[in-house]
């Protein structure tokens, strides 16, 4: 009886400290909002106090502490706040709280190279350029992870993707934003990992995200993205960037078998989806990054073998490159290991004989 009694109250203490802890996480969501609005307020002079090599924290949690005459929040590291937040918003219901809280917009802006660079009157260490670029790229990088990890592809918060609202004056989005992003040149590959990723929430599955893309001519920028690291060292196995192709034929893959096995949600939309992703450009680039860059082949395979069906060929591509790519994979298939997977072999064999039958006039 006795061990009863102390389960009982121990289960009561456990149901009370999880009361309250669910009680403080509407505080927490408002103290990061706060948090952002107050970086935003005096961005540049936030800019210059950042430290990019500094570690985040003992404890990995930002700064909580308050100015009790004006319950102002103490910003001391944006980042520690972006990427605490990721880690809150992965749970559903602290993701539709913080977007009811107002937290959307705010954290969609920094996103925007623009907001950063206004500087106050109390502003007198300027930051050079490249710093600038640094510390920028950082924030963007962390604002579009935790837009991704917010969004990712969940049905309920599809229509976050085209919410518009004003900016110095312009009406955005976190779509448009981020498509705004893929052809800044100032980019380095961590921002435009964070940003693929965001996008590759927001779209796939997204019909509302998939029309604005369409109409921001996001396609045509991914493309463009490919063909310029095909034009660049291809054969360098060392560089970075080829974790960027690989989100983009991923994300192209996503994309074109979800319009196809899912179709009739909004035909037009799907049409065009279908239509701008099966492009001359986008068939050329996937058959030369399959034959050309070994640690991106079985990605490009993959996608080769679903925009294959639908490729806008052009006379030249089929004389050429189609020649060159079927005999190429007919190559591989000779080359097979035996020493293979036996079901992975099957897969890849069935995957190169699709394209070949695709490809063949």
């Amino acid at each position: 009886k006795r061990m009863k009694e102390i389960w009982i109250a121990r289960q009561e203490e456990l149901q009370l400290l999880q009361e309250e802890m669910v009680a403080d996480l509407p505080k927490l969501l408002k103290t990061r909002i706060k948090a952002i609005a107050s970086y935003l307020e005096a961005p540049y002079d936030a800019l210059v106090q950042l430290d990019l090599d500094a570690p985040l924290s003992e404890e990995g949690e930002p700064n909580d502490d308050e100015d009790d005459e004006n319950n102002d929040v103490v910003v001391s590291d944006i980042l520690l706040v972006l990427k605490d937040l990721e880690y809150h918003l992965s749970d559903l219901d602290m993701a539709r709280d913080f977007h009811t809280l107002g937290g959307w917009p705010l954290l969609v802006s920094l996103i925007s190279k623009s907001v950063h660079e206004q500087q106050t009157n109390t502003t007198t260490t300027p930051l050079t350029d490249d710093e600038l670029r640094s510390k920028i790229g950082a924030i963007q990088a962390h604002a579009s992870w935790a837009v991704g990890t917010m969004v990712k592809n969940t049905e309920d918060f599809f229509p976050f993707a085209v919410q518009k609202f004003d900016l110095d004056g312009t009406e955005v989005s976190a779509m448009s934003l981020l498509v705004e992003l893929l052809e800044d040149k100032e980019c380095n590959i961590k921002t435009q990992q964070k940003v693929l990723y965001a996008l590759g929430s927001l779209l796939r599955g997204n019909r509302l995200a998939q029309e604005e893309f369409e109409l921001l001519q996001g396609p045509s920028k991914l493309s463009a993205m490919l063909v310029t690291f095909i034009n660049g060292d291809i054969h360098d196995e060392a560089v970075v960037d080829k974790k960027i192709v690989k989100r983009i034929l991923t994300l192209v893959d996503d994309l074109v078998t979800d319009v196809v096995i899912h179709p009739g949600i909004q035909p037009k939309v799907e049409k065009d989806v279908l239509e701008s992703f099966t492009t001359k450009s986008f068939c050329e680039s996937s058959l030369t990054l399959l034959q050309a860059a070994p640690s991106l082949q079985e990605t490009a395979l993959q996608t080769v073998h679903t925009l294959a069906p639908y490729c806008q060929w052009d006379d030249h591509l089929q004389v050429v490159q189609k020649e060159e790519a079927i005999e190429w994979l007919q190559s591989l298939l000779l080359s097979a290991s035996e020493e293979m997977d036996e079901e992975y072999l099957k897969e890849q064999t069935q995957i190169v004989e699709s394209i070949l039958k695709a490809l063949k006039p």
